[in-house]
């Protein structure tokens, strides 16, 4: 998996991935503001949601917005400790979670 997460990030800042054909997502984004991001890729790929699928994603945009997850992972388990995991994903976080834009971009 950390190759996978290494070789998109690299590929992606490379400019190697078209960022017309790829959003990236944060989580964060995905459970808080669902409603807008489905919105966007539906105008995106050119799908515009009817009075029922509108509805449909507000309301679920509601009930992702009050989910907290009690969920805690035990890295032990795994044989993992939080110092090497995060080694091992910075390349991907500082791509992903650091408001790094794709390549192209204004920001860029």
């Amino acid at each position: 998996l950390v190759l996978l997460l290494e070789r998109f990030a690299t590929d992606w800042t490379d400019g190697h991935i078209d960022p017309t054909r790829v959003t990236v997502v944060p989580f964060p984004r995905l459970m808080n503001d669902f409603d807008t991001l489905l919105f966007e890729v539906l105008e995106r790929i050119g799908h515009p949601p009817g009075a029922a699928l509108r509805a449909r994603v507000v309301a679920q945009a509601e009930t992702q917005r009050r989910f907290h997850s009690t969920h805690r992972y035990d890295l032990s388990r795994f044989g993992l400790t939080e110092a090497q995991v995060l080694a091992d994903t910075r390349r991907f976080r500082e791509a992903f979670l650091c408001g790094a834009e794709p390549p192209g971009s204004a920001a860029s």
